[in-house]
């Protein structure tokens, strides 16, 4: 249909109905696609999904209970220096118990990929998985350069912050497992349950605006979350749309931990992208790039800032203070895992060994402060294994990193001027996909963050 529709000696008639992005989608997907590979996808869809189950199926003995991989997550951030060790150690010896059957998994992956690109005519996987992901606007070169300005002036602010972060905990040496506690104090920690997150989320999102208190209202009414973690549930937290009805689903694993909050105000965020660009004549329009669709998500948590005490009580300043330190940290990690991918499909011909040197040698570059001690998984190079992105959604990674600086930008325009913040983010989510990433950041006044050296100027204000 959509070769048709190109060769179309008319279809100029799309350009006016729907603006010439529809027709530079549909030439993309030409390019992605042909029934030669199809068993190439079917297979990698077996790959992906035997991952999936492998991590789902985890049992694992904590403390003399039960805990699946998402639930374990809770005790990560203990003030309990020994639990925290403990937990890390149990979620590393069942990596580790895993390693051949999870290295195995990545090998065949890499090979199935790199084989739909040559297939296709791309000279490696890097280039065809741009075009998946839509990235019409820059390239791998731009992302890159973006990589290096997090090098150049993220990653020494990081080590600043992690060496007073062991200050501030009164220990002589940051371990890994001690990196989520970020001060003295308790972690924050929600004062409910995922109802109350709910009914939190109801009063939010009613004075928040007109808007969202619609969008969630009518989330409520139709029921359309699963958020509380259940054995052999698969883990993690997103929200996906059912197009039929053009309504957005949360999907999560609370655990109890300050995370829950974190993921329902982010993936809040997508929903309502999608709620208010619902109306798209097309579905194609219905969500944006996802670098795009992850400014909308981080946003929203930004912008809930002021009503975090519903959720955290006296806490709620610590919360807040303790998500922006985690916002620079996590900078350093997507472009840890970005660029490991992109080694991985320059050399897809190496081996799980060549692998943990890659992801050994990047740590040190964007990480420099991480010391895994006697977790000897990790200390080897494994640590990849847990990024579940790298395997089921490749490339998807450095989306969060653009998107955060973009974010960051509407948070300090919100300090400042909260209502012209608020417009520029409604307009956003309502554009919905209807333009590239950097045509929308232009539509509401947002710097691009492939700017030379962007980032210098921006963290003078952080």
């Amino acid at each position: 249909m959509i070769k048709a529709i190109l060769k179309n000696t008319h279809n100029e008639i799309l350009d006016k109905k729907f603006g010439s992005r529809l027709k530079e989608l549909f030439k993309i997907r030409v390019l992605s696609f042909d029934l030669k590979i199809k068993s190439l996808l079917e297979t990698e869809s077996a790959l992906c999904t035997e991952f999936s189950d492998l991590l789902a199926s985890a049992e694992i003995t904590f403390n003399s209970q039960k805990y699946n991989l998402s639930s374990l997550a809770q005790f990560y951030s203990s003030h309990d220096r020994q639990i925290r060790y403990d937990a890390r150690r149990a979620q590393s010896d069942f990596f580790e118990k895993n390693q051949t059957q999870i290295d195995a998994i990545f090998d065949a992956l890499v090979k199935v990929r790199s084989e739909k690109a040559f297939i296709l005519g791309y000279d490696s996987y890097i280039p065809l998985a741009y075009n998946l992901m839509k990235r019409l606007d820059y390239t791998a070169v731009d992302v890159d350069a973006f990589r290096q300005q997090i090098v150049k002036h993220v990653v020494p602010l990081a080590l600043k912050m992690r060496q007073q972060q062991a200050v501030d905990l009164n220990i002589s040496e940051l371990m890994f497992w001690d990196e989520p506690v970020l001060d003295s104090q308790e972690s924050p920690k929600p004062l409910g349950d995922s109802a109350f997150i709910i009914d939190r989320c109801s009063s939010m999102y009613n004075e928040f605006s007109k808007e969202t208190a619609n969008f969630f209202q009518s989330s409520i009414d139709r029921d359309l979350f699963d958020l509380d973690v259940r054995q052999h549930k698969v883990g993690g937290g997103y929200c996906i749309s059912l197009d039929s009805y053009r309504a957005p689903f949360i999907f999560s694993n609370f655990n109890g931990t300050q995370s829950d909050v974190v993921v329902m105000t982010h993936e809040c965020g997508h929903a309502f992208q999608y709620y208010m660009s619902r109306n798209q004549l097309i579905n194609e329009y219905l969500w944006p790039t996802l670098e795009a669709c992850e400014i909308h998500s981080m946003s929203m948590v930004f912008l809930t800032f002021p009503w975090m005490h519903l959720f955290f009580g006296k806490d709620a300043d610590r919360y807040c203070q303790q998500h922006l330190k985690e916002t620079i940290f996590d900078l350093c990690n997507i472009c840890l895992v970005d660029e490991f991918q992109h080694e991985i499909f320059k050399n897809p011909n190496c081996n799980s060994a060549d692998r943990r040197a890659i992801w050994k040698e990047l740590e040190s570059k964007y990480q420099p402060w991480r010391n895994y001690g006697d977790l000897s998984n990790w200390t080897v190079g494994n640590y990849w294994h847990v990024r579940d992105h790298i395997f089921l959604d490749p490339f998807y990674y450095i989306d969060y990193g653009l998107a955060t600086v973009c974010a960051l930008q509407i948070y300090e325009e919100a300090r400042t001027d909260r209502n012209t913040a608020i417009k520029k983010y409604m307009k956003l989510c309502q554009l919905g996909g209807s333009m590239s990433f950097t045509d929308l950041l232009k539509a509401v006044n947002l710097d691009n963050p492939f700017k030379n050296d962007y980032l210098s100027e921006f963290l003078k204000n952080f």
